[in-house]
């Protein structure tokens, strides 16, 4: 009895060995070097199986649809969290910072010149990403306005077509510009009619706690890791499929425009300009954001076509602000592919801070909230 059990155990432990050698040895990339920048390209196929792949579990959540205005939010910018583990939110809606407990329990409104206020300059850009780290630090990707001007004025000024990543401080004032870049094409205000367009390729970014920033555009798949000193460290790549836009896509979103315009008040004689407004690329993007995650990994969200949507999912969801799948690749450190990590329902993580993922939950009627969710499995 004692010799079988023996060699049950010699058995298990093996077995357990040489899966453990499975699950490290699996990555299936390549690395090379280009003028000192390393290129890190990855197949399809992560390191993680199903015993060693991380999951998220919501433990907080923050806000009302109706009651108390202290937990109503209007539109969540950035969300950091203190040393004390304090949560700060930005609601750009209300241009206020609200500090809440760890336990959820809100606790003061603070910024600016004024109590509570987060005052945006909308002369020098429009506020079109914001992003905070666990360290305190705010940016947000600002974009010239580019409003059309008289005539005499447009034919002696050039227009600006570079995005910036500025950084503020809790006031709301801008204190350093760390990243310049071209502009997206999705929204166009320049011309003498505005323009949407919708599926063209978007920058995307993300600054880490230690202020090395990720970048990319999202017409390909890869991502470039920028140091805190702003030189280009590493270039990760990843495989996939350029997906049409099709038409089912487009008429979901012009016909949640419409609603949305409809329910702005717009009149009805007023709709076929605005639809004319509107134009569509020609390919879903290769992903929707990107974040830097605990133990120095990378989270790339996929895109979400409105096409693969059920009934069910397509109820109350918004193609504008929602536009990223549940799922989310990871990499490590280094860029090599882990596996994929499946985020709750329209949740949309924001910050990481060890095993914890603060985010922006969408409700009914598209309230949100503040959530945070905790790794399972890191």
């Amino acid at each position: 009895m004692e010799l079988r059990n023996t060699i049950c155990l010699t058995l298990t432990v093996l077995l357990s060995a040489a899966t453990n050698h499975k699950v490290t040895a699996q990555w299936k990339g390549t690395v090379r070097d280009s003028a000192g920048v390393t290129i890190v390209s990855n197949t399809d196929q992560g390191s993680w199986n199903s015993s060693t792949r991380w999951r998220m579990e919501e433990e907080l959540r923050i806000g009302v649809a109706e009651g108390d205005p202290n937990y109503q939010f209007g539109r969540i910018g950035w969300i950091t969290v203190g040393s004390d583990r304090t949560i700060y939110v930005l609601d750009q809606q209300g241009q206020h910072v609200r500090a809440f407990s760890s336990e959820g329990q809100y606790l003061n409104t603070f910024g600016g010149s004024e109590a509570g206020s987060f005052p945006l300059d909308l002369q020098k850009g429009l506020p079109t990403v914001w992003k905070g780290t666990s360290t305190g630090v705010v940016a947000c990707q600002v974009r010239p306005l580019n409003l059309p001007q008289p005539t005499v004025v447009a034919a002696t000024s050039t227009r600006d077509t570079t995005d910036a990543i500025v950084l503020y401080d809790t006031k709301g004032s801008a204190i350093d510009t760390v990243l310049k870049f071209p502009s997206g094409k999705t929204l166009n205000l320049g011309g003498s009619n505005p323009e949407i367009n919708l599926y063209s390729p978007e920058p995307v970014w993300h600054l880490a706690d230690d202020m090395k920033i990720l970048f990319g555009v999202n017409d390909n798949y890869r991502i470039w890791v920028y140091s805190a000193a702003g030189e280009l460290e590493r270039i990760i790549e990843m495989p996939f499929e350029h997906v049409p836009v099709g038409e089912r896509d487009k008429r979901l979103i012009m016909e949640f425009l419409e609603e949305a315009w409809v329910d702005a008040g717009v009149p009805p004689s007023a709709l076929p300009r605005l639809r004319s407004f509107v134009r569509f690329g020609g390919f879903i993007p290769a992903f929707a954001t990107a974040q830097t995650g605990p133990a120095g990994t990378i989270w790339v969200q996929h895109s979400q076509p409105a096409s693969e949507l059920s009934d069910e999912e397509l109820e109350g969801y918004n193609h504008l602000e929602a536009s990223g799948a549940p799922e989310w690749d990871v990499f490590d450190t280094d860029g090599k592919f882990l596996g994929v990590v499946t985020m709750p329902p329209r949740v949309a993580p924001r910050l990481f801070r060890g095993d914890r993922v603060y985010g922006v939950a969408r409700g009914e009627y598209d309230v949100q909230y503040v959530v945070r969710l905790r790794i399972v499995g890191i």
